[in-house]
């Protein structure tokens, strides 16, 4: 069994979401540029990694009125939230585990006719890396 949890380190607040989802995706591209030389065809420079993504989708309890605005908050004061995903094993040689800083990309939730007392929902996280500006002298 595994847990996910989101931490408000301005706020002090922190996040369980109480069901486990079926599956988290962790996307990590680069961001490549292609270019087409005359003589030459298409060429690729390799660029620089972007941030991760985490994606997943899941439940929780209609009864639980903590969820929704936890995360409607976040998004509306742009918080870094710090992401814990621990306690995984996908195998006995592998340890799955992601601890870093995020911000919230999107997040959607419905209900579905039959099931009045679950909430589903669709959560995307960003990977949030700082940056500093040097000066030019």
């Amino acid at each position: 069994m595994y847990h996910i949890t989101l931490k408000n380190s301005a706020t002090k607040s922190w996040l369980l979401f109480p069901n486990n989802p079926e599956k988290i995706e962790i996307t990590l591209g680069v961001d490549h540029k292609v270019y087409d030389l005359m003589s030459q065809g298409e060429t690729v420079v390799p660029g620089c990694r972007q941030g991760k993504r985490i994606s997943f989708s899941s439940t929780y309890p209609k009864s639980n009125t903590n969820i929704r605005p936890w995360l409607e908050n976040a998004i509306e004061t742009k918080k870094v939230l710090h992401l814990t995903i621990g306690g995984t094993s996908l195998d006995r040689s592998y340890n799955f585990g992601e601890s870093l800083d995020v911000v919230i990309d999107s997040f959607r939730y419905w209900e579905k006719g039959g099931e009045p007392n679950v909430v589903f929902f669709e959560l995307v996280l960003r990977e949030y890396r700082p940056f500093s500006l040097k000066a030019v002298t």
